[in-house]
């Protein structure tokens, strides 16, 4: 948590000025200012009466020791200091109006409050989905208009025209995902999906981005696959979040190995789990064994933590292996049918189920 956050008070109670801090802390997103301020935060009382106003009538400050703030999910324990302004002070934007500004420094914490703030990059990107949705569209029917043209152009050019059917294809997948994000903002239903068709339609793509890097692709498909349960263009992306990492991991060189088998569950009760395997002879990116990659701000730990919550929201799991100077090894696990979700294995234990998975037998 934050180690303080401020906001301003009218005479009349209502907020004149709230840093960002308070305002993710009160979980109001609209314009503060006019409101009564326990109209969005726990009421601050001394004894029966109101210590806001006790600290403006009386013109002296206030601190509350170990005060609890309660909230409809959860409470925590702050330190809360009330000074008085005089008319016209600093933080008050009316002249003539005396005010208070109230200044919280949270202490102890209950575990709701610690995952609520723990959650708040999830909370960040979902704001900033809807604003890049948006921005995406208008660049993405520019690119179908010049796909169509050079389809029709170049349509004796079959190798051409086979990229140019793809792209139309995938730019039309594109455009209906924004368009079922923008009006609902809830991820679908699986559906039952062709993994091996699913994987060589990528590796149609991936092959010439890693021939211009020098790096060698290879790719195995397990007969007689069954289907896996997952929205396909979402799988699609979680895949190329970890191929692309791949590729840039190994910079100019190396191999890019990825297979699809089926780990059957070891006991009746567990699942039978559609693998996709990625290996790459990279400089390895986690020095170790780990199935909950963190939300970073940029690079290969924030594609990673995507792709986990992806897999997770079907009932699959995300595996990671690593090794520094050797490479790095991704299990992507789809439920093969609609069985019930299980818990993910603890970090360092493959979960029932995907240890055949990590055998390097290609």
């Amino acid at each position: 948590m934050k180690k303080s956050y401020c906001f301003c008070t009218d005479e009349k109670l209502c907020i004149d000025w709230a840093d960002e801090g308070f305002r993710g802390l009160a979980g109001f997103d609209g314009d503060l200012r006019g409101r009564k301020y326990y109209e969005i935060f726990p009421k601050i009382k001394a004894g029966n009466r109101d210590a806001v106003r006790m600290a403006i009538s009386g013109g002296m400050s206030i601190t509350l020791k170990s005060f609890c703030l309660r909230f409809s999910n959860c409470q925590f324990f702050a330190d809360v200091v009330i000074s008085p302004l005089p008319a016209g002070g600093e933080g008050l934007s009316k002249k003539g109006k005396r005010g208070a500004r109230i200044t919280i420094y949270p202490g102890t914490y209950c575990h709701l409050a610690r995952q609520l703030h723990n959650y708040q990059p999830l909370i960040d990107i979902g704001k900033m989905a809807s604003i890049l949705a948006h921005g995406v569209r208008n660049p993405l029917n520019a690119i179908k208009g010049a796909v169509v043209y050079l389809g029709e152009r170049y349509r004796q050019e079959k190798p051409l025209l086979e990229f140019t059917k793809l792209m139309e294809e995938e730019i039309s997948r594109l455009d209906n995902f924004i368009s079922r994000f923008l009006s609902a903002g809830i991820a679908e239903m699986g559906q039952a999906v062709d993994i091996n068709s699913l994987v060589k339609k990528i590796e149609v793509f991936v092959s010439l981005q890693a021939m211009a890097n020098g790096i060698k692709s290879e790719f195995r498909y397990a007969p007689k696959l069954p289907g896996a349960v997952i929205n396909p263009f979402q799988l699609e992306q979680a895949v190329l979040n970890v191929v692309n990492n791949a590729i840039e991991a190994m910079g100019h060189g190396g191999t890019l190995r990825v297979r699809t088998l089926l780990s059957a569950g070891r006991q009746p009760q567990e699942r039978d789990l559609v693998v996709i395997r990625i290996s790459d002879t990279g400089s390895g990116i986690l020095g170790g064994e780990n199935e909950r990659p963190a939300a970073a701000d940029k690079g290969k730990g924030f594609g990673l933590f995507l792709t986990r919550e992806i897999l997770r929201y079907y009932g699959g799991l995300l595996q990671i292996k690593s090794q520094k100077g050797i490479g790095t090894t991704v299990l992507l696990c789809i439920p093969a049918d609609r069985a019930a979700v299980q818990i993910p294995a603890l970090p360092g234990r493959p979960p029932a189920g995907t240890g055949d998975a990590w055998r390097q037998d290609d």
